[in-house]
């Protein structure tokens, strides 16, 4: 009696186990460092089935994220989008009977690019304009397009991977551009270039027409 409990209960255990656990980290592929809050993405058919498997995790304040109960099978796993500003990476993985770990993607965020718009002679923005955008499209045969509202304050924020961008901004016609400037780079004559993380802002400023 004993052993035909102790069969029925293990059969039990391995068909409340459908999977193994799969862990990693998100890192910068620059500096080796964890970025956190980046949505993975772990999708693909199960070894033997017909319904697509799909789990979602966020990397924590580590970079570390985890998936459980994943079946044997082929997965496509990816870092990327969501709002997370991070170049899109993504690797395909063997999943078998035993748990794996340390599986790293290496990924970089996009470059925070602050700004700030300003009308002469008004200390604060005009309402009108309000909700205006500030666009970045990128030069050389590049096609990533990039665009940010105005806030009330006049200030706004550009995501932008690492490269040369046109800024322009689309202001009212009551109203045209003086100058658009990044530090002394003249940006209406020549293009933002970006390799890395940035102190200065982008400093744009309107006229009354």
């Amino acid at each position: 009696m004993n052993m035909l409990f102790a069969v029925f209960l293990l059969a039990i255990v391995s068909e409340m186990q459908t999977g193994v656990m799969v862990t990693g980290h998100i890192l910068d592929d620059r500096t080796g460092g964890p970025l956190a809050a980046i949505p993975v993405f772990l999708g693909g058919r199960p070894t033997g089935g017909n319904e697509v498997f799909r789990r979602e995790a966020i990397s924590d304040a580590a970079g570390v994220f985890s998936f459980r109960d994943v079946p044997p099978g082929t997965y496509s796993l990816e870092a990327c989008c969501r709002n997370s500003h991070v170049k899109s990476v993504n690797r395909s993985i063997v999943v078998g009977n035993q748990a794996l770990l340390n599986v790293d993607l290496a990924t970089r965020k996009d470059i925070e690019v602050h700004g700030q718009v300003t009308v002469e002679g008004r200390v604060n923005a005009p309402a009108e304009w309000y909700g205006a955008q500030v666009l970045a499209r990128s030069v050389g045969g590049g096609t990533f397009r990039s665009s940010t509202s105005i806030r009330p304050s006049g200030s706004f924020v550009l995501y932008l991977p690492e490269g040369e961008y046109q800024i322009e901004i689309n202001n009212p016609d009551s109203y045209s551009v003086k100058s658009i400037m990044f530090d002394s780079n003249d940006l209406m004559r020549n293009a933002l270039k970006l390799e890395g993380p940035v102190s200065s802002n982008i400093e744009i400023t309107l006229a009354p027409n």
